[in-house]
């Protein structure tokens, strides 16, 4: 997109932004790494009998099955396979 000179003594405004922000189609998702995406869905294509769309069950599914280390990226993962379970096995 070419760029408009800024009027005398004014600031330079991009055209683009002048509407301001575009609508939004729906609520903003969670941001998750790539790696935890990766883990979970290769768990849950592993061990498909193993994870439901409960949090706490898929917690414990997800300590047994992995030497993950620290609780955050095992409660990470486990909200991932739970939201993988709700949207894409239903």
């Amino acid at each position: 997109m070419p760029r408009t000179r800024p009027p005398q003594g004014g600031t330079f405004i991009y055209p683009s932004l002048v509407g301001g922000p575009p609508p939004r189609s729906g609520p903003l998702g969670n941001i998750r790494p790539t790696y935890i995406k990766r883990v979970a869905i290769e768990l849950v294509k592993r061990f498909p009998d193993r994870f439901t769309a409960d949090f706490e069950h898929n917690k414990k599914a997800v300590q047994e099955l992995t030497d993950v280390r620290y609780p955050q990226m095992r409660n990470k993962i486990a909200g991932y396979v739970t939201t993988y379970r709700k949207t894409h096995e239903a």
